[in-house]
């Protein structure tokens, strides 16, 4: 059927056609980013100025986060040079010095030790497990000892780390989920040595009874260990990575 206007809805077409072709003098300002999809800001960590409860001049060596708890191994630029515990439970707004006092008054912590590495339970913020170390003139680096808290380092308990054989210094830790109302630790060791020699060492954190060395594959003997992590499935696949 023939339409009664053919020239004027030809007219609108050609016009409709010209409009989509033609480019605006003035372009869309873009839009910035939403800033709180993508938003970075400064933590107050030791050594901000004006915290009493926190070391001014100081480095972090180490430190572990699971939600608002985050602990932190702070070297005090000082002679000697000196390493502490410090804890956060509001997300780094304010920091505490009280949990090194505890691990300074448990059996096992020796004058001149030093806080280097640190973990925290993936599924429980109040499990620590904490590597020591002690640095005395003439004598080597010596981190042989493994600390554990399971109450937010109200107290902390040693696991006799130094007594197990291990080869080297520890250089790593972790801490496994639970299972079965226990856990498992394990810290890797290097020594610094050209050959090597690193080793995995793993515990239970039922008693603490014996560190067990996992025996790497002779491929990677040679090599220290400078990092591990337990499997976010360890329950039922047991690796370490």
């Amino acid at each position: 059927m023939k339409t009664k206007y053919p020239s004027m809805l030809g007219a609108l077409a050609i016009l409709m056609l010209v409009a989509s072709l033609v480019v605006p003098a003035n372009l869309a300002t873009p839009e910035p980013v939403d800033a709180e999809v993508c938003w970075w800001t400064t933590v107050g960590t030791p050594g901000v100025r004006g915290k009493r409860d926190v070391l001014r001049f100081s480095e972090i060596i180490d430190w572990a986060v699971n939600g608002n708890t985050m602990i932190a191994a702070v070297a005090e630029n000082a002679t000697p040079w000196v390493s502490f515990l410090r804890a956060s439970f509001n997300g780094g707004m304010t920091w505490t010095g009280t949990r090194q006092t505890h691990l300074v008054a448990t059996p096992g912590w020796q004058a001149g030790d030093d806080v280097y590495w640190m973990a925290m339970a993936p599924d429980d913020s109040m499990v620590w497990a904490v590597a020591v170390g002690n640095v005395t003139a003439g004598v080597p680096l010596n981190i042989n000892k493994v600390f554990y808290t399971d109450n937010g380092g109200a107290s902390f308990t040693t696991t006799a780390f130094q007594t197990a054989g291990a080869v080297g210094n520890i250089s790593c830790i972790d801490i496994s989920m639970d299972y079965g109302g226990v856990r498992d630790i394990a810290v890797g060791t290097r020594t610094g040595l050209a050959a090597g020699g690193g080793q995995v060492w793993v515990v239970k954190s039922s008693g603490f009874g014996t560190w067990t060395n996992q025996g790497l594959p002779a491929i990677i003997g040679g090599a220290d260990v400078l990092d591990l992590k337990f499997s976010p499935t360890y329950v039922g696949d047991a690796c370490i990575a």
